[in-house]
């Protein structure tokens, strides 16, 4: 009985260290700028999300997403089925 216990703790503790020593998964992003700097984009096949920061004259920024899965989206509504762009000026 008291070798059950013991193979019983050992493997907690191996599932323990294993899964808080691992590092969480980032998807792999395509990340580029045509222009030099001016324009950032990421995209992120995985979860079909795409980031964009445009930079244009002294102090104008705009970020847009584009996401296919919007959050909080209301089920059959084209939020739901569609992609759907954000952007922020």
């Amino acid at each position: 009985m008291m070798k059950i216990f013991l193979y019983l703790i050992s493997f907690l503790l191996y599932y323990y260290e294993g899964e808080c020593a691992s590092q969480p998964f980032f998807p792999p992003q395509i990340v580029f700028s045509p222009d030099d700097g001016q324009t950032i984009i990421a995209i992120d096949e995985i979860n079909q999300r795409a980031y964009q920061s445009l930079r244009y004259g002294a102090t104008g920024e705009s970020t847009a997403y584009v996401m296919k899965h919007f959050p909080y989206a209301i089920p059959d509504s084209p939020q739901s089925k569609y992609y759907v762009q954000l952007i922020i000026d």
